[in-house]
């Protein structure tokens, strides 16, 4: 009966989502398709910058009609209290806005803006203060002339067979250079009931999948990594079964002890460091990486060095898009500095691979960690050491974290891989410092939070001398992430506002306006990766989070195992990115190590097929992004940033899979946690007459009657 039960949930649950995402195929005709197209949610929040990065030009708060006219003639037109500034006074160059929006096919739109321009602008080509549709270079109306106050500009457009367009508004762009200023406000992209009458409509046909840069480089990278995952999968788990020295009951012969010398540890070690850090170091000399994440985090380094923290976060905290940890913005201060002593520009290769340098030491330490827990383990011989760690080492989603894209990921994860190792000792005031860092670098660390206070509860409960230092633990660890964040928050406590940094870390989970931001998830699955959420599809998400969580919470209860809050954890992570909207690859980043970890302490093979299952779909995921941005070919300067989406057939194929093994996990976790775990198997026989086993097996006519 719990299981009709569970199966009946499970398919309610399943619908909803998939009810929640296909809500969202038609929009009212009037209805603004644009997210914060007042500029009332802060000037980049929804919208992404691109700028010359020769001569770098900030968009910034205009005055408002309750400012003053200010020389720009502002009235009472403009709504809210903010617009948007873009002033190129001092040099020609070039900033514009863009945004991606989901359309409807075969159907007709309106974008309009009004803008305002003090004095004309010196221009090329006439694109001047410009709104356009980029999928179509001829979809766009440009002003260059003084305008008496605000004026409005519009364009009509039909939608072909485009799943999505790209709106963008701003003065110049790569081709044509802009010298003045101007003030933008009330975007909107709004779809007709009917084609209009008397004006010139263009079409916007679909030539979204003709971005894909195919450059030889990029799709030899994505080979590359595919098969190296593929090879590192297979190959890591034959030699660990290999080298599996175990009888029959289980129980390890003198055999596993030997080969453990000093000297032989430390070569191993060195050799496992070094592998690990020289695809790292080629990797960041030869590829430009991520190039959205390597200018933002540029230009918050180079602020942060300019201004402090404090003028920062109050000057610049809506551009520099304000969900980055406070972790991070201490570590891109610090690199700033030091950039800055370099002479090391914003846009430049030289500051976007200096600024990979914590991340590829968290990677370092990482594996470090993962190797002396094996050789310290007399279940493991010296080469399951070596094979465990190349086996992070070498996974292409964890060095494409460190080496291609600018993240705190790697940072995060370390962190949050030693906050369980100390659960683990039962070190408390280990575990809060450590988790504590883990949520100052990466929000994904606050889902375990429910399930980690569970632990503290119990252990309160059942040990009497825990019930001081847990208490404190709890409060320092408030007081001190507080304090960490202060620095960042002190000119906002004049405006009423002393957790603004709270606040907006907490946006994290809630400002892509996209299902997916090209994952392998449930919404990859239904052709919705990449197209606007609706509020029942946030609503949804939110509930299966609460749920998941609550059950993660329940099933350490039922085990109460300081080991397996590490799987708990890591399944409450992975069912979150699997079901739930607004993700990206990186949400289940910090499943990953968790994983490998907690298989190597259980020795559970199960597990670790799924780590390497979960490691060979990140380095497609990660692989195929960076392939059809052309990000490797084409250095540091593309500025083109394209999300596979639609009926994509690499995104809906892998987001099948990706389903599967989340539902083939959590059914090995529910089996562990009713205490059925399973050793490593061991492969006791010569390779080939392994296989050859396998392929010839036949059952015995006495088992099939038994």
């Amino acid at each position: 009966m719990k299981k009709v039960i569970i199966s009946v949930i499970a398919v309610l649950i399943l619908v909803a989502v998939v009810f929640a995402g296909c809500s969202s195929a038609n929009t009212e005709a009037g209805e603004n398709l644009l997210f914060n197209g007042n500029f009332e949610s802060g000037l980049t929040n929804g919208w992404t910058i691109i700028k010359d990065s020769s001569y770098s030009v900030t968009p910034s708060n205009g005055p408002s009609y309750n400012q003053g006219a200010d020389g720009y003639g502002v009235s009472s037109k403009v709504n809210g209290t903010t617009t948007l500034s873009l002033d190129t006074s001092s040099k020609s160059t070039y900033c514009y806005l863009t945004q991606a929006v989901s359309v409807e096919k075969d159907t007709y739109y309106k974008l309009s803006a009004i803008v305002s321009i003090k004095n004309k602008l010196t221009v090329a080509q006439k694109l001047g203060a410009y709104i356009g549709i980029s999928e179509n270079s001829a979809v766009y109306v440009s002003k260059d002339a003084t305008t008496d106050g605000f004026v409005t500009l519009e364009v009509y457009f039909r939608n072909v067979n485009a799943d999505k367009v790209n709106v963008r508004l701003g003065l110049g762009n790569e081709n044509n250079k802009v010298k003045g200023a101007a003030l933008f406000d009330n975007i909107k992209l709004e779809k007709l009931e009917s084609a209009p009458v008397g004006v010139n409509v263009l079409d916007v046909v679909d030539n979204y999948n003709m971005n894909y840069n195919n450059e030889t480089t990029d799709l030899v990278y994505l080979v590359l990594t595919v098969c190296l995952a593929g090879i590192l999968a297979y190959v890591g788990s034959v030699i660990i079964r290999r080298k599996m020295v175990v009888n029959k009951g289980g129980e390890l012969l003198p055999e596993a002890k030997k080969g453990k010398s000093f000297a032989k540890i430390t070569l191993g070690m060195l050799a496992v460091l070094l592998v690990g850090f020289g695809i790292r170091l080629v990797l960041v000399l030869t590829a430009g990486g991520d190039i959205a994440s390597s200018n933002s985090f540029g230009l918050m380094a180079s602020k942060l060095a300019e201004l402090g923290p404090v003028k920062y976060y109050s000057s610049y905290w809506a551009e520099s898009t304000p969900t980055v940890a406070p972790g991070m913005m201490y570590v891109l201060w610090i690199f700033g500095l030091i950039a800055k002593g370099f002479g090391l520009g914003v846009g430049s290769t030289g500051l976007a691979v200096f600024l990979k340098i914590p991340a590829i030491i968290a990677d370092l330490v990482a594996i470090f960690l993962i190797f002396n827990l094996v050789v310290n383990d007399e279940r493991y011989t010296l080469a399951h050491a070596v094979v465990f760690a190349l086996m992070y080492a070498l996974m292409p989603i964890v060095f494409a974290a460190s080496s291609l894209w600018n993240s705190a990921f790697s940072l995060g994860a370390l962190f949050l891989l030693v906050t369980f190792m100390a659960v683990l000792k039962k070190k408390h005031i280990a575990t809060t410092i450590w988790y504590t860092l883990a949520v100052l670098f990466m929000p994904e660390a606050l889902l375990v939070a429910p399930i980690l206070i569970a632990y503290c509860v119990y252990i309160y409960v059942k040990d009497a001398s825990s019930r001081i230092v847990l208490p404190i633990c709890a409060v320092a660890a408030f007081i001190g992430g507080y304090l960490v964040t202060l620095p960042f928050a002190i000119d906002f406590f004049a405006l009423g506002n002393p957790f603004v940094i709270l606040v907006n870390y907490c946006k994290y989970f809630t400002v892509s306006n996209l299902f997916t931001e090209g994952a392998f998830n449930i919404y990859g699955l239904f052709n919705l990766a990449g197209l606007t959420v609706n509020t029942a599809a946030v609503v949804c998400s939110a509930i299966l989070g609460a749920i998941i969580l609550i059950l993660a919470v329940l099933a350490y209860l039922k085990c109460r195992n300081r080991l397996d809050i590490m799987l708990i954890s890591a399944t409450a992570i992975i069912l979150i990115y699997t079901l739930c909207a607004k993700m990206s690859v990186w949400f289940m980043f910090p499943a990953l190590i968790l994983l490998l970890v907690y298989g190597i302490h259980a020795n559970e093979g199960r597990v670790l097929g799924i780590f390497l299952g979960y490691g060979l779909l990140g380095a497609i995921n990660t692989g195929y992004y960076l392939f059809i941005n052309g990000f490797i070919s084409s250095g540091i300067n593309a500025d083109t940033v394209v999300l596979p989406t639609g009926s994509d057939p690499v995104l809906i194929i892998f987001s099948i899979l990706s389903v599967i093994l989340a539902g083939y996990l959590t059914f090995v976790t529910v089996r562990i946690i009713n205490g059925h775990k399973y050793n490593i198997p061991a492969i006791d026989k010569p390779y080939c007459e392994f296989l050859k086993g396998i392929f010839t097996k036949k059952t015995k006519k006495s088992e099939i009657e038994e």
